[in-house]
């Protein structure tokens, strides 16, 4: 068995000069979509099975993810998180595009799919009103977009962003530098259905995982060609008009690495419970002393055994480990207050139910 272990750190300690309040965070925080930091860098390919002195888990760990309902949830808050660096290409379907790329823009673009625990997905309200997968051979999916739903640029989300993004990387086209071909070479056709809130995708035959093919959906003005595509996301305070999430980009600075996302006064959905999301560039040597520092608020060990037994040693920090197989990738993993961080495979947070939980004492 191919077995990958990864470490899950949080901090809930009072920030310096700043009033004692609960630092536990709620379940959705991070839950799978805090897509690169476990997801993608943790899971390992399959191989053949080799002997591990490591004990093989006997069935599914209990999931810990401090699940309540949102109305108890406090207003405001700051969620910090380390990145390793801001990058330039802010395309998520984009070759260049990496896991932090994936994290930072999971709160700016739709999420069409939200996991539960056991890993099954539910359409997304705030983007879909609705889905129906019919047959297996082939296999066909209708989704009915919610009407409510639009792009930064006020434009309502439609069929057209769909088709657009399944001709930009189905593999037909090398001009555009996309980072997967394979999810979209599944597809035979992406096409209207009854209205321009109605898509019909047809697969070439049956799917088990269709939700994860439009695992990022972005409008059609920034795939329009291979120029926009890969060259037209280089400034992420630029692209305000193809974003669509519950957080927008509220100011960078490049020198300092630091990213901050304030709640999108134009949401259509419930509004988020944080206040911010900052996220921060910093280099792997730094992460335990940041979280010693109260500079963070949490952070991926991955499976450096040496950070998570210095993180151990630090007071208010909370380690979580899960344990994982190349031949699983559908894990839904790691165990955490924090709520499922990185969940493997998942790439999905209901980014409006973070917050803070109120004081217990």
């Amino acid at each position: 068995m191919d077995l990958t272990y990864s470490v899950a750190a949080m901090t809930d300690q009072p920030r310096p000069s700043r009033t004692p309040r609960a630092r536990t965070l709620r379940r959705g925080l991070l839950a799978g979509a805090l897509i690169g930091l476990l997801g993608v860098g943790a899971c390992s390919g399959s191989g053949p099975d080799t002997p591990s002195s490591s004990p093989t888990p006997s069935g599914p760990a209990p999931v810990d993810i401090n699940s309540q309902p949102r109305d108890v949830l406090a207003e405001g808050g700051e969620l910090r998180l380390p990145v390793a660096k801001l990058g330039q290409q802010w395309n998520p379907l984009h070759a260049d595009a990496d896991a932090d790329t994936k994290l930072i823009m999971s709160s700016l673009l739709p999420q069409l799919f939200s996991y539960d625990a056991s890993g099954n997905p539910a359409p997304n309200p705030d983007y879909l009103a609705g889905v129906d997968a019919t047959g297996d051979n082939p296999q066909q999916v209708t989704y009915t977009i919610n009407p409510n739903a639009k792009w930064g640029n006020g434009r309502a989300i439609e069929a057209a962003d769909f088709i657009a993004d399944w001709n930009a990387c189905n593999g037909q086209n090398v001009s555009f530098k996309c980072a997967d071909s394979k999810r979209f070479a599944q597809v035979a056709s992406v096409k209207q259905g009854s209205d321009p809130q109605q898509v019909i995708v047809t697969y070439t035959g049956s799917y088990d995982n269709w939700p994860s093919t439009f695992e990022f959906l972005l409008s059609k003005e920034s795939v329009a060609d291979p120029a926009t595509f890969n060259d037209g996301w280089k400034s992420i305070t630029k692209i305000n008009d193809w974003l669509s999430g519950p957080f927008q980009v509220d100011r960078t600075d490049d020198k300092a690495g630091v990213l901050i996302e304030t709640a999108d006064p134009d949401w259509w959905g419930d509004r988020a419970k944080l206040s911010q999301l900052t996220f921060r560039a910093v280099a792997a040597k730094d992460v335990v002393p940041d979280l010693k520092d109260h500079l963070i608020d949490a952070a991926d060990l991955g499976s450096d055994a040496d950070k998570a037994d210095a993180v151990t040693k630090i007071s208010g920090v909370e380690v979580r480990k899960a344990t994982t197989t190349g031949k699983q990738p559908e894990l839904v993993a790691a165990r955490s207050t924090l709520a499922n961080y990185g969940a493997f495979g998942k790439s999905t947070v209901n980014w409006t139910d973070v917050g803070y939980l109120p004081p217990t004492s």
